[in-house]
């Protein structure tokens, strides 16, 4: 659903993501914020704004599923040469191992999907969470990719798993 909504290119991707955001928080109940910092309608480039508006999807979707959380948080800003998203949750959190143990077993895609994607977009994603403690997702993207650098992912955090 929304794989690419047409609003990332008739108002561009702070717009998408607020309206997302609003109707993702009245379709869970869950109560969130949006905020932008340093970022101007249409100043992301379409493959990007497509990749982060993808990410800030899949974790708010991971938000509903599994976090059983009261709030949630959706940050956008714009840096030198990049662009960062944050989402974060003060649900339930979750243990890395226990998580990375059962994707192997379920083949589940969600956060190493997010990762994948932030690493073919030349960016990386870090996720920290523990129990008890709520998650927070950090992407970021480069605005202009370095010749010959095929990007990839950190998993300095959160390898290969799921919540």
């Amino acid at each position: 659903v929304e794989l690419r909504p047409p609003e990332l290119d008739d108002v561009g991707l702070e717009s998408a993501l607020e309206s997302y955001v609003a109707r993702w928080s009245e379709r869970t109940g869950v109560p969130a914020e949006f905020a932008v910092t340093g970022l101007r309608d249409r100043a992301v480039p379409g493959e990007i704004g497509t990749t982060l508006y993808r990410i800030v999807q899949e974790a708010l979707t991971n938000v509903a599923r599994h976090a059983g959380a009261s709030h949630a948080s959706v940050i956008v800003g714009k840096g030198e040469g990049e662009v960062r998203v944050i989402v974060e949750d003060d649900g339930r959190g979750f243990d890395h191992a226990e998580v990375a143990a059962r994707v192997r077993r379920e083949r589940r895609l969600g956060l190493a999907g997010m990762r994948e994607r932030a690493g073919l977009a030349g960016g990386s994603l870090v996720v920290e969470s523990f129990p008890g403690g709520g998650t927070t997702v950090y992407a970021q993207i480069p605005l202009e990719r370095e010749e010959g650098t095929g990007g990839g992912a950190r998993t300095d955090q959160c390898p290969e798993e799921d919540r």
